[in-house]
């Protein structure tokens, strides 16, 4: 797919691709060739000699990516207690922001700060605990359309401030979803006016204050949670998915 198509859609599309993406595509396609380098083993006795090709250790690339994510999921579940509970939420953003951060690939990171922020602030402030939690950023969805969201596990038993573990079971809906709406507004203006010029910071910002004064009904269709689960006994499953 990549070789026979790469120039034809490069000449038709090169405003909207990023120099990052041209960048992966030719390490993918020098991976394990003399391009990226060999080594060469050669036997004492027979003097066979065998060539093994460098990978390019992209996780764009097919091969590479899959021995890196098993050697991540494997170190992550080697370290945690096998007797811990999970909880596994996902976050959504409307349309409107989609766009916004397809543009602004510099605010993405906020997307995983106040999804986690909402949910510490409830524990920290109601439950007198702290959580564990492990965010995952995905930019797009299963069909491959553009749709980003954060993926948050976390665990069903904390450790409170004179180190003592307690379980939460429960997490109240409405008020998560309205500490990461105000949280997700606030750094987004903040990072607007320290990013853009002013003709496109008051546009953005116009933008975002809309979004912030939307009615009920408009607000629980636009900002809503894909998933937000019971209690899993499998983490290696969680984590997996």
């Amino acid at each position: 797919i990549l070789s026979d198509n790469r120039e034809i859609f490069k000449s038709n599309h090169l405003w909207l691709i990023r120099q990052s993406t041209l960048k992966h595509v030719s390490k993918v396609l020098q991976c394990r060739t003399a391009e990226l380098g060999y080594m060469e083993i050669k036997c004492n006795k027979c003097w066979d000699k065998k060539v093994i090709m460098f990978s390019c250790k992209s996780r764009f690339c097919n091969s590479c990516s899959k021995p890196a994510s098993d050697k991540w999921l494997n170190n992550i579940v080697a370290r945690r207690p096998k007797w811990l509970l999970y909880h596994h939420f996902t976050f959504t953003i409307p349309t409107t922001l989609r766009i916004f951060f397809k543009t602004y690939r510099w605010a993405l990171d906020i997307l995983i700060q106040t999804a986690a922020r909402s949910i510490t602030y409830f524990c920290e402030k109601h439950k007198k605990c702290k959580p564990w939690i492990i965010a995952v950023i995905h930019t797009f969805w299963a069909r491959l359309n553009r749709n980003t969201h954060i993926h948050i596990v976390l665990t069903a038993w904390w450790i409170t401030k004179d180190w003592k573990y307690k379980k939460i079971d429960y997490f109240p809906y409405k008020p998560i979803k309205a500490s990461r709406k105000g949280y997700l507004l606030k750094n987004l203006t903040e990072r607007v006016n320290q990013n853009l010029d002013w003709e496109r910071r008051h546009n953005e910002i116009r933008e975002l204050q809309h979004l912030s004064n939307q009615t009920n009904d408009v607000w629980e269709k636009l900002w809503r949670y894909v998933q937000f689960s019971q209690q899993y006994e499998s983490f290696t499953r969680v984590i997996s998915y």
